[in-house]
């Protein structure tokens, strides 16, 4: 009682019994039989060989009726299913007329989503085997690479078309991620190269002529190396980055909404910081110092890290020994913003940052700078700690203390 069986689908169909899914319990009735006869018919109906005509979407339930697993519900964008059917809807019917064909290409589109959600990605094998042309091991990794750079939702590769788009643009989108890769190695990026056409051919966004010199100035940095941008993932990175310390750097202090982190700053390749900023921590004083300057003032990153490693320097010095008082150096302030300090005044104003709390009295730029300001006319207790702190580490020299320190002690 079986209906729309024929010589040219009993084959398949009867491969659908051979599957390990479709058992003697599955096939005991009349309507049961007929279901799956239905299916596989929709199946081979869809698979005429030209894209995009099949009227209505195959269903999970079809494809489990002739005993392909590892899809279900139907057809939506971003799943297995929907990339399933476009790839079958592609396909001339004897290329899918048996349930392992299927289940193949089933699993192919699997990994295709699997991959562009961060799994492992889809083989050669697995990608030819959905229809993709132009597929080979010389640009396997590129569009491999490629697919993962889509969104984690699979809406960038849920059809074939979207999926043979991307290993179109393989050859271009590898030769831009190993000029970046190389000249992030080399340190040979210069204002303009590697270009923003480069950039856009690797799909990384928000490079423009405005911020490429200082993206480009990140790759010359030691840290940024081949091995940290040779994806897309880990470019798209530096540039988020760099922008968001080009934003911050707007010179009204005190408007950046979202503090900057150590991970951001080690992205473009500055060192010495990281974690989170907090009360009395380098990252704290140096995002304080980033956002009253201007872009100009941070858009390389040696001038990133000089920034960096001057906080560094004014936190050690805070409350800090002899010696590490003598690692902070006129440079070190002016590089931060600071402003006011002359070689007249510099002793003082090295005692007075040794006299204030390295926990919170320096971690920002007005406390800072409000110490600085204030440093000619040193207090007495200030001037006396500064004067036994040197003698208990003998480490008084010719000019230090400063005249100034023992005046400020009433000494005359």
């Amino acid at each position: 009682g079986v209906t729309g069986v024929t010589s040219g689908n009993l084959a398949a169909i009867n491969s659908a019994l051979n599957s390990a899914s479709v058992n003697g319990a599955a096939t005991d009735t009349t309507p049961e039989i007929q279901t799956l006869v239905d299916a596989y018919k929709a199946i081979l109906a869809s698979a005429d060989g030209t894209a995009g005509n099949t009227a209505t979407a195959l269903t999970g339930a079809q494809y489990t009726a002739i005993g392909v697993t590892g899809v279900s519900g139907t057809a939506a964008p971003g799943n297995v299913l929907n990339l399933l059917n476009s790839a079958v809807d592609a396909k001339p019917a004897d290329g899918v007329d048996t349930v392992p064909e299927l289940q193949t290409l089933a699993n192919a589109a699997a990994a295709v989503l699997a991959a562009a959600a961060g799994g492992t990605p889809p083989t050669l094998e697995q990608l030819l085997t959905i229809g993709i042309v132009g597929v080979t091991p010389a640009n396997l990794a590129a569009i491999q690479q490629a697919i993962a750079a889509t969104p984690d939702d699979g809406t960038g590769v849920d059809t074939q078309t979207e999926l043979q788009s991307i290993a179109n643009k393989a050859s271009p989108y590898a030769a831009a991620l190993d000029a970046i890769s190389t000249a992030a190695q080399a340190n040979s990026a210069t204002a303009t190269a590697p270009s923003l056409a480069v950039y856009s051919a690797a799909n990384v966004t928000g490079v423009t002529a405005d911020n490429l010199a200082s993206i480009n100035s990140a790759l010359n940095s030691a840290p940024v190396t081949a091995a940290l941008a040779d994806t897309q993932a880990e470019v798209q990175a530096i540039v988020d980055a760099y922008k968001a310390i080009l934003t911050s750097a707007d010179g009204t202090p005190g408007n950046t909404a979202t503090a900057l982190t150590g991970a951001q700053y080690a992205s473009v390749g500055v060192t010495g910081i990281s974690a989170l900023a907090a009360p009395g921590n380098a990252l704290s004083l140096l995002n304080s110092a980033v956002d009253a300057q201007p872009g100009t003032a941070v858009d390389s990153v040696p001038e990133l890290q000089a920034m960096a490693d001057a906080a560094a320097h004014v936190m050690a010095a805070a409350g800090g020994s002899p010696a590490d008082i003598a690692t902070l150096t006129r440079a070190d302030l002016s590089a931060l913003g600071i402003t006011g300090v002359t070689d007249s005044n510099l002793a003082s104003v090295l005692a007075a940052i040794a006299a204030v709390s390295p926990d919170t009295g320096v971690d920002t730029l007005s406390k800072l700078q409000a110490i600085v300001s204030n440093a000619p006319n040193l207090t007495s207790a200030v001037a006396l700690n500064t004067i036994q702190a040197a003698a208990e580490a003998n480490s008084a020299t010719l000019t230090t203390p400063a005249q100034s320190v023992y005046e400020a002690t009433g000494v005359v």
